[in-house]
């Protein structure tokens, strides 16, 4: 969200939550349950549909973007992201933010080193994805 963070996942990263198997297997239905990670959004160019500082529930055993749009934890020149990702109808991956006046939005064409970390399944604000 925003600008990007320096990739330092001590800084990022919680620590443990517990969360029931039961709601996980039946409400956020990942991969696989130990592929679940929390990180915080920090600010505001996925708003509203996350907030400063809101925790998110990652999936990081989803990293294909041409498989599902979604959300994702993207990782480029030593920073994090969390944008949403989503085919065009012409092949190309498109990378947005959902903030109307941030107005990000980059083709992924093979031209810049990327890692996908991630897609993010919950946020607790309250809303499914």
């Amino acid at each position: 969200m925003g600008g990007g963070i320096d990739a330092l996942h001590e800084d990022v990263m919680l620590g443990a939550l517990t969360l029931s198997e039961n709601w996980v297997s039946k409400i956020v239905r990942p991969s696989r349950q130990g592929a679940l990670r929390f990180i915080h959004g920090f600010g505001d160019s996925m708003s509203p549909t996350f907030e400063d500082g809101d925790v998110l529930l990652v999936d990081t055993g989803v990293r294909d973007p041409q498989s599902i749009d979604g959300v994702y934890v993207l990782s480029a020149n030593n920073r994090l992201y969390i944008k949403r990702v989503r085919c065009r109808m012409d092949g190309a991956m498109e990378v947005s933010s959902d903030n109307a006046t941030v107005k990000t939005v980059d083709v992924l064409n093979g031209d810049s080193a990327l890692d996908v970390l991630g897609r993010v399944v919950w946020c607790w604000n309250g809303k499914k994805l």
